[in-house]
């Protein structure tokens, strides 16, 4: 039950982090860390919720971090004002900023635009500019979508892609024009295309199935966003990709993904079967007709 808790924990650290600033973490350790012990029978919750970004961003104990934000919430939306002081803290080190924006997500709600959205302003750092974006983007209101959209232009990378992506989820066409562009740039990042694939909306996907083509074969990318890929083509695409996907078969050692692409290649071939015996019985209807 621990790994399987784990795993799904690390699946939300990876949204974070990218928005947060962290760079890529170095491989993971044979051994793991003792995690500090937290109890709720202590007075200062903020004092126990400090001890457990110390593990570090792969460790940590995020459930417990999430119960012990359930009980500061309980004295009302100020008891949980010392998250956003980690947020807002230029000496706070990116894991803590991190954890800060992974328990405050739960409980978000448009009163705490205002607090964000000075803390997405140059003045800050770049990590607390994108961590304050990305919590932002959780509550899906226009103005949170009109206080995201400003940095889409910004001076600073990290910033400006991380509006991007978050902008990209809402399904705005300037955020799609700048995800195109910067996906055929020259500075773009295996991680990068991982995000965009993740990120990209399916109301979207079906005018550009390049991108996804590129992607279900691509080297250096994560398994979630290959998996999306190949889905995505077997629902969408026709028997152009059909080449490129049974070559990618034959090179495949994941089993996971070689069974789904035997599916996306069968799917295809389905599609293109019907639409030939539908074009077919038209002709006939017609001759009938005649």
């Amino acid at each position: 039950m621990l790994f399987l808790f784990r795993v799904a924990a690390w699946s939300m650290i990876v949204i974070v982090l990218n928005a947060c600033g962290r760079p890529p973490a170095p491989p993971v350790p044979e051994f793991e860390p003792e995690l500090p012990t937290v109890t709720h029978e202590d007075a200062d919750l903020m004092a126990q919720w400090r001890e457990i970004p110390k593990a570090g961003h792969k460790h940590m104990d995020i459930q417990q971090a999430l119960s012990i934000t359930g009980a500061m919430a309980r004295s009302g939306p100020e008891g949980l004002t010392p998250l956003f002081d980690v947020l807002a803290g230029a000496d706070e080190d990116p894991v803590s900023k991190m954890l800060a924006v992974i328990c405050l997500t739960p409980h978000f709600n448009e009163s705490w635009l205002p607090r964000l959205t000075p803390l997405m302003t140059p003045e800050n750092d770049p990590v607390t500019r994108g961590c304050a974006i990305h919590l932002a983007s959780t509550y899906h209101s226009d103005e949170a979508f009109r206080q995201i959209k400003k940095y889409l232009t910004d001076d600073n990378t990290h910033v400006q892609k991380v509006a991007m992506l978050t902008l990209l989820r809402y399904g705005d066409l300037d955020a799609l024009k700048e995800t195109i562009a910067y996906w055929k740039g020259p500075d773009i990042s295996s991680h990068d295309r991982n995000e965009i694939i993740l990120a990209f909306p399916d109301a979207q996907a079906a005018e550009h199935l390049w991108l996804f083509e590129e992607a279900a074969c691509g080297e250096g990318l994560d398994s979630p966003a290959r998996k999306r890929a190949i889905q995505l083509l077997g629902a969408l695409s026709d028997m152009d990709v059909l080449e490129e996907l049974t070559t990618c078969l034959e090179k495949e050692t994941d089993d996971e993904l070689r069974g789904l692409l035997r599916f996306a290649i069968d799917a295809i071939r389905g599609r293109a079967k019907s639409l030939s015996e539908n074009q077919t019985r038209a002709g006939r209807d017609q001759q009938d007709i005649s």
